[in-house]
C-alpha cells in the first residue's frame, strides 16, 4: 500500500464511525492534512516517506476509537433560542393581524394560512443543506434578476407601485429583502478574484438597483445598497477577494459614491423631498405632515396599559390613519392596548438581533459568513426603517417589521431568510472552507490524539 493510500484508508476508517454524513468530507480532509503535516515533519528529520507516513498514522491512534470520539461530538446544533424568539414574534404578529382585521372588519379578513406556510418554509430551510447555494451562485443571481424583470413586465400598478398578482399579491418592493441574500452568493463566487471580483460585484448591483427604481421603492434601494456595502466591506476586510484591503476599500467607496450620485440625478425631485422630510418631518396637518401629525396626536393620548384616549377634535384612529391594516397596524395596537405592546416588540426584536449578530460573528466558513451577514443586515435595516416609517419618519412606504407587521408575503419571505440563517448556524461550524487552493495549515489543529487522550477543538484556527 502506497503512503497516500495508507493515509486515505485511515481517514476512511475514521469516517465510517461518524453517523453525520455531512461532517465526513470535512473531517476526512482535516485528518489527511494533519497526517500530511506530521509526515512532512518526520521527513524533515530524515525519515523516508514510507516510514514517516506509518509513524504519522500510528501517532493518530486507533481509527475506530478516533471515529467514535468524533461521532460523540459532531452533531448539528439546534437553534432553540432563535426559534423560540421567532415563534414569539410570529405570535405577536398573528395577534396584531387578527385583531386589526376582525375589529375593523376589513374585507380580506384574518388568514392563518400564510402563517402556517411561513412556519413550514422556515423549518424546511432550517433543515436544508445551505452549502448547495454555493454550488450555483451565479445561476441563482441570473434567475433572480431575470424573474424580477419579468415580474415588472407582468405586474400591475397599485398606488404608484408595482405588484405581481397571480391569485396571491406579491409587492415587488419586497425584492429589496431578497436581493441582499442573492448578492451575497454572487460575491461568494468572486472570492480570490482580486480587484476584478470587487468590480464585478459592484456591477452585479446595478440590475437590482434598476429594478427597485422601477418598482419604485426608495426604502428598498437604500436597504439593498446599505447591506450590499456591508457585504463588500466585510468580504474585503476578511481578505477573501485576495486583494490589498486598503486598495479594496478605496475602490468600493469610490464606486458607492458614484452610484449614489447617479441615483440622485435619476430620481425625481419628490424623492429628495421625502429624504429631507424623513429627518425633519412637518407638523402641517393639511400638508405632507398629515401622517406624522395624526400619529403624534394618537400616541400622545395612548397609555402604557389599556386603551388610549381620543385626541381632542378627532375620532376613532381608523378614520384618520390610512393603511392601518398594514404600515400603521402597530400604531393602532399601541392605542388600543398601550405602549406595553411596543415594549414587548422592541425587547423581542432586540433579543433576535443580538442573538443573530453574535452567531454571525462566530461564523468561520466563507459561504456561511456571507449568508449570515446578508440576512442579519437585511433584518437590521428592515427593523430600523420600519420603526422610522411607523412613527412618521418615512422616506417611502414602510417594508414592515419582521414577523410583526401585517403582510402575508412579508412573513413568508422573512421566514425563508430566517430558515437559511438558522441552517448556517446549525451546521456551518463543520464546514472548514478555504478561500485559496492551498491547504490551510492550522496552528491549533482541530484535533489531537496522544497518550490515550483525544481532544477535539472545533473552534480552532
Amino acid at each position: 500500500m502506497s503512503p497516500n493510500e495508507l493515509i486515505k484508508k485511515y481517514s476512511n476508517d475514521v469516517c465510517e464511525q461518524i453517523r453525520w454524513k455531512k461532517a465526513k468530507p470535512s473531517i476526512a480532509l482535516e485528518i489527511e492534512n494533519h497526517i500530511y503535516d506530521q509526515r512532512d515533519a518526520y521527513m524533515a528529520d530524515g525519515e523516508n516517506e514510507e516510514n514517516a507516513t506509518k509513524k504519522a498514522v500510528a501517532q493518530m491512534g486507533d481509527p475506530v476509537s478516533v471515529g467514535r470520539e468524533f461521532d460523540n461530538v459532531l452533531k448539528p446544533k439546534p437553534q432553540w433560542t432563535i426559534l423560540i424568539i421567532t415563534g414569539i414574534l410570529m405570535t405577536i404578529g398573528m395577534f396584531i393581524s387578527y385583531y386589526v382585521n376582525t375589529s375593523l372588519d376589513f374585507a380580506e379578513g384574518f388568514k392563518i394560512v400564510p402563517y402556517i406556510m411561513a412556519f413550514g418554509i422556515l423549518i424546511g430551510c432550517y433543515f436544508i443543506d445551505f452549502t448547495f447555494l454555493g454550488r450555483y451562485p451565479i445561476q441563482i443571481y441570473i434567475i433572480t434578476v431575470v424573474l424580477s424583470f419579468i415580474g415588472l413586465l407582468l405586474g400591475i400598478e397599485v398606488n404608484g407601485r408595482a405588484y405581481l398578482s397571480f391569485g396571491y399579491s406579491f409587492p415587488l418592493s419586497y425584492l429589496a429583502l431578497i436581493f441582499p441574500f442573492v448578492f451575497s452568493l454572487f460575491v461568494y463566487a468572486m472570492r480570490n478574484k482580486g480587484l476584478k471580483g470587487i468590480i464585478l460585484s459592484g456591477f452585479s448591483c446595478i440590475p437590482m438597483i434598476i429594478i427597485l427604481m422601477m418598482v419604485p421603492s426608495v426604502i428598498g434601494i437604500v436597504l439593498f445598497m446599505a447591506v450590499a456595502l456591508i457585504i463588500l466591506y466585510f468580504f474585503t476586510a476578511k481578505g477573501w477577494f485576495g486583494v490589498d484591503k486598503k486598495q479594496g476599500f478605496i475602490v468600493i467607496t469610490v464606486s458607492v459614491f458614484a452610484v449614489i450620485t447617479l441615483i440622485l440625478f435619476k430620481m425625481p425631485e419628490y424623492v429628495l423631498d421625502r429624504l429631507i422630510y424623513a429627518f425633519i418631518p412637518s407638523d402641517d396637518i393639511h400638508g405632507r405632515g398629515y401622517i406624522y401629525h395624526v400619529i403624534s396626536e394618537y400616541l400622545s393620548e395612548s397609555s402604557f396599559f389599556g386603551k388610549g384616549n381620543i385626541p381632542q377634535g378627532m375620532g376613532e384612529i381608523s378614520r384618520y390613519l390610512p393603511c392601518i391594516n398594514s404600515d400603521y397596524s402597530l400604531i393602532y395596537i399601541i392605542h388600543e392596548f398601550g405602549f406595553i405592546v411596543l415594549v414587548i416588540a422592541v425587547v423581542m426584536l432586540s433579543l433576535f438581533l443580538f442573538t443573530v449578530f453574535y452567531k454571525t460573528y462566530r461564523q468561520k466558513n466563507v459561504l456561511g459568513s456571507l449568508i449570515a451577514v446578508s440576512v442579519t443586515g437585511t433584518f437590521l435595516f428592515q427593523i430600523l426603517f420600519s420603526f422610522l416609517g411607523t412613527f412618521g419618519h418615512a422616506v417611502g412606504s414602510s417594508i414592515g417589521l419582521p414577523f410583526i407587521s401585517c403582510g402575508n408575503t412579508l412573513i413568508v419571505i422573512n421566514a425563508a431568510l430566517t430558515g437559511f440563517l438558522l441552517s448556517v448556524f446549525r451546521t456551518g461550524y463543520i464546514y472548514k472552507e478555504s478561500v485559496s487552493n492551498d491547504t490551510v495549515k492550522r496552528k491549533n489543529p482541530i484535533f489531537s490524539y496522544s497518550n490515550g487522550k483525544f481532544t477535539i477543538n472545533m473552534g480552532g484556527k
